[in-house]
């Protein structure tokens, strides 16, 4: 996927970007970075960590629980995958919000067997060496509702990526971009800015 986005800079003709992904596209953000790091002027990864952490019987039973909801037909695995990134506070506040994005998702259902790719190549990112070796603006984003992030401190994010800005955005779970869109945004134009003087 990274190999891919670049080779749409390339089409395009446009000699040095800078990349946003959120969770999984945090990954492919990260390897864009990795593999032409002369292309990438700033980073921007929003929920993403370069490897699962925590007790592995805790891991274990999220795997569990990703592989259940991907392997139920129809809808409803992808329902529940929105649910599991979506924070309780923003489905209990915000219903209509909620039924909103699910709808979307009814309109354009993602393949199953996409979707398990995803989530084993999210498994299995190997880069966290190469990210160490780095040297360009890095702004990591989290949910301050995020469970990923929640029980992490602000060096603990950037061990990986040495350096890098660490910023949360308040009232918000891991898809920080659903939760607080103009928020978010503000927050990466600001950087993006800074990192272009």
């Amino acid at each position: 996927m990274a190999r891919d986005a670049l080779d749409l800079l390339n089409v395009l003709k446009v000699a040095r970007v800078h990349v946003f992904g959120m969770s999984l596209g945090g990954l492919v953000a990260s390897w864009m970075a990795i593999d032409a790091p002369q292309r990438v002027t700033s980073l921007i990864l929003a929920s993403t960590f370069a490897k699962v952490e925590g007790p592995p019987l805790r891991v274990a039973r999220q795997a569990a629980s990703l592989f259940r909801l991907f392997v139920r037909p129809g809808h409803p695995g992808e329902i529940g995958l929105v649910r599991e990134t979506l924070s309780a506070q923003l489905r209990e506040a915000h219903p209509d919000r909620v039924r909103e994005i699910e709808g979307r998702i009814r309109a354009m259902p993602a393949r199953r067997s996409n979707l398990l790719k995803l989530a084993l190549a999210s498994a299995c990112f190997s880069g966290e060496s190469e990210l160490r070796r780095l040297h360009l603006p890095v702004l990591m984003l989290h949910g301050e509702w995020d469970r990923g992030a929640q029980n992490a401190s602000p060096a603990e994010l950037t061990r990986t990526i040495p350096g890098a800005r660490v910023e949360t955005i308040a009232s918000s779970g891991q898809d920080v971009t659903l939760e607080q869109p103009i928020e978010t945004a503000d927050r990466i134009l600001s950087f993006v800015r800074a990192a272009s003087t």
